[in-house]
């Protein structure tokens, strides 16, 4: 009776270090560069995966941003994709007037552990201003289908100078300033 109790006790004191306790080493999503500054009218901004050395096959990947400032004119497989030696897919959710940074993409043959640009986000100023990139959503998948623990940087930022030419420059795009 006491012998099974311990087992039964240290099963359950297991359970709970393996539940409570997710592992510490997180794989990590992030803007580059962090605070985009553009030059010019028509610029891009890289999405980074930081695998830690884990197996990577899969990505679902939401960011948020202004569309009065920015217009997202679409998002491009990375070399984090396109320098694999075997199939990848990859989907771009982008639709015209959406304010959501949206793709999905998958290695089909084998995960993958390196780090790597995944999406370069192709974007036109549209009026002065800056505009938040904020993560909604990273969900990580190894070739188990297991969700993967996953960080994201946080306060990135798109800033458009009122010296860059712009597509638009009405009466919104100044209030979206003030938002």
């Amino acid at each position: 009776m006491r012998t099974s109790s311990g087992i039964l006790l240290a099963t359950v004191l297991f359970l709970l270090t393996v539940v409570v306790n997710p592992p510490t080493s997180a794989q990590t999503v992030y803007v580059t560069p962090s605070d985009s500054q553009p030059e010019v009218e028509e610029f891009t901004v890289d999405i980074v995966l930081g695998s830690e050395g884990h197996e990577i096959m899969g990505m679902e990947i939401s960011i948020s941003f202004n569309e009065h400032i920015v217009q997202l004119d679409g998002i491009d497989p990375g070399p984090w994709f396109t320098g694999l030696d075997h199939e990848w897919f990859f989907w771009d959710y982008t639709h015209p007037d959406t304010e959501l940074i949206y793709f999905t993409g998958s290695s089909l043959g084998s995960g993958v552990t390196t780090d790597g640009v995944v999406a370069t986000c192709r974007f036109t100023a549209l009026g002065p201003g800056i505009s938040t990139l904020d993560f909604l959503g990273v969900d990580l998948r190894n070739s188990q289908n297991v969700r993967l623990v996953a960080d994201h940087s946080s306060g990135d930022s798109i800033t458009i100078d009122s010296a860059i030419p712009t597509t638009d420059a009405s009466w919104e795009h100044i209030k979206a300033l003030f938002q």
